[in-house]
């Protein structure tokens, strides 16, 4: 049985720092990574498994580029939004929830029908603001948005 690189201690932690970075030196990572060992045999992983690339320097001193390949870029950003959900820096769309009155929730239903996707849901409400309010009293009144910060 083989153990995917992603598996590992620190794998997520290096891909992400790796994320914003063109091309990274081993040092930027020893503070995800104490050891050198583990580093080394970490990055070595990575690099099998296609997420990264390590380059040495041919003149100088020992010294490495490091930076994600495509496949590894596209890890990186996966793992950097399920992080930011994770410590709560961000909530997915698709959790957001909204409770709406129940005299609205046929009208809401009649307007999104078969098109739910093309709108946002403040949209639809809007839409069955309007509806309502035209209904109730024709030729009066409109439902306005709020700026952002009001809502």
């Amino acid at each position: 049985m083989t153990i995917n690189s992603l598996d590992l201690k620190y794998a997520k932690s290096v891909l992400i720092r790796l994320k914003d970075a063109t091309n990274a030196k081993k040092s930027d990572l020893f503070s995800i990574v104490k050891s050198h060992q583990v580093l080394d045999n970490l990055l070595e992983a990575l690099e099998n498994d296609g997420y990264i690339t390590v380059e040495e320097n041919s003149v100088g001193p020992k010294k490495y580029s490091i930076s994600l390949t495509p496949k590894g870029k596209a890890i990186a950003m996966e793992l950097k939004k399920a992080d930011d959900i994770a410590s709560g820096r961000s909530i997915p769309k698709e959790s957001i929830s909204v409770e709406l009155p129940r005299e609205l929730y046929d009208d809401v239903l009649d307007i999104i029908g078969n098109n739910a996707r093309w709108k946002s849901m403040e949209d639809y409400v809007i839409e069955a603001v309007k509806e309502k309010n035209e209904k109730e009293n024709p030729g009066k009144g409109s439902v306005k948005r709020l700026p952002r910060e009001e809502r």
